[in-house]
């Protein structure tokens, strides 16, 4: 017969299948959106933070025409972006790098949810899943998804820190 605890931990181990099952498919499918869009830029702001990154990489200098000094947008998702284009000078991998940092907020969610319950944390990524929003977003070479993704490492770092006193 089996006990509480083995059916707990058969609990626990389905509900981490789970959720590695949607993340799977989640960026599965923010692949195929990011090989669809392609080197395509929609918005003027995402050929702002691509200059800035392509001439962080090229020139080591924070500029927009490579010549002036510019404070217009902030440093740390150019920062990310020039390291990616480092690698490879690539539009599509600069949009999956927003897809792994959105898929490591749904795992910071339910890090943090997890605290309060299972189901919560359920409920949690289903909203997420729901709010197709995020996955546009995630598509774009816009900051938003790396700054959730900083904003929640922190809270979900302070709760560690919290928890542990």
């Amino acid at each position: 017969m089996e006990t509480s605890q083995q059916s707990q931990k058969k609990y626990e181990f389905k509900v981490k299948l789970i959720f590695a099952l949607i993340l799977t498919i989640y960026i599965g499918c923010g692949f195929i959106y990011s090989l669809n869009l392609g080197d395509n830029i929609i918005y003027g702001d995402e050929e702002d933070y691509i200059k800035l990154a392509r001439n962080i990489k090229q020139y080591k200098s924070y500029s927009s025409d490579s010549v002036h000094a510019t404070a217009f947008r902030p440093p740390a998702y150019p920062l990310i972006l020039s390291l990616v284009f480092s690698i490879r000078n690539s539009i599509i991998i600069a949009r999956l790098l927003n897809f792994m940092f959105l898929c490591f907020n749904i795992v910071l969610i339910i890090l943090i949810l997890k605290s309060v319950s299972n189901t919560s944390a359920f409920i949690g990524v289903l909203l997420i899943l729901s709010y197709p929003v995020l996955f546009y977003l995630a598509g774009t070479l816009f900051p938003q998804t790396f700054a959730s993704f900083l904003f929640l490492l922190l809270i979900y770092l302070t709760f560690k820190v919290y928890n542990s006193f």
